[in-house]
């Protein structure tokens, strides 16, 4: 399997961002916003997913926020486009047509966020700010559902007793998508610590990789 290494966005370095959107006017004003939000960040925006495609194969972005219905393709394929590319971008799926069963589809392919685009603007904020530092972020008004088939034979059946108390609090955060610095301000935590844990917690449930772990979070009640 080809191994991705995603692009991390650092404090001095703006972040460089791929917007795929194809209302026009949502997409202006979304990238607007970013730039505010960000105050420094490198914002290119595209209407077709085809141009997203190119565009990110050059640039190699930190983040790619994408519709998850376009003219030409979904955002779905898009993402599976890159990965078999070997571009790591985090990732984060627009919609205004929410489905039960995305959330779980789209953690399967390593999207870390997940927004309905009826949602306040804050929402795709929290959800920018949240991935681009390592975090995920979910909202949208269905619950997410028990991951697919295939995940689900990925991911084993360990019993949750396996855990610590404070392993399992460490995981009922991580499955939230906090990343480890927000983790650890919940916990009382160094964000090193949390890190210690959460290598713990793989261990012992013999789980590979964080998107594996939340999904088998899912599938034991943990959101």
């Amino acid at each position: 399997m080809l191994k991705v290494v995603p692009p991390t966005a650092t404090a001095t370095a703006a972040p460089r961002i791929i917007l795929v959107e194809d209302t026009e006017t949502f997409r202006v004003v979304l990238k607007g916003e970013l730039q505010r939000w960000l105050r420094r960040c490198e914002v290119r925006d595209y209407a077709l997913g085809r141009e997203a495609l190119n565009a990110c194969l050059e640039v190699r972005p930190d983040l790619l926020i994408a519709d998850l219905h376009l003219p030409d393709m979904d955002a779905r394929s898009l993402i599976r486009a890159l990965r078999l590319r070997g571009v790591g971008a985090r990732a984060i799926v627009l919609t205004a047509h929410p489905d039960a069963r995305l959330p779980g589809e789209l953690v399967g392919l390593g999207v870390a966020g997940f927004v309905d685009k009826s949602s306040p603007l804050g929402q795709v904020e929290r959800a920018v700010r949240r991935v681009l530092e390592g975090g995920m972020f979910f909202s949208a008004p269905v619950r997410p559902p028990l991951p697919p088939p295939a995940a689900a034979r990925e991911a084993p059946e360990t019993p949750l007793s396996v855990l610590s108390p404070r392993e399992m609090d460490v995981l009922r955060l991580v499955v939230c998508g906090l990343a480890s610095k927000e983790v650890g301000d919940r916990l009382g935590l160094s964000p090193r610590t949390v890190e210690k844990h959460r290598a713990h917690i793989l261990a012992k449930l013999g789980i590979r990789d964080l998107p594996t772990l939340v999904r088998w979070g899912l599938m034991n009640g943990l959101d």
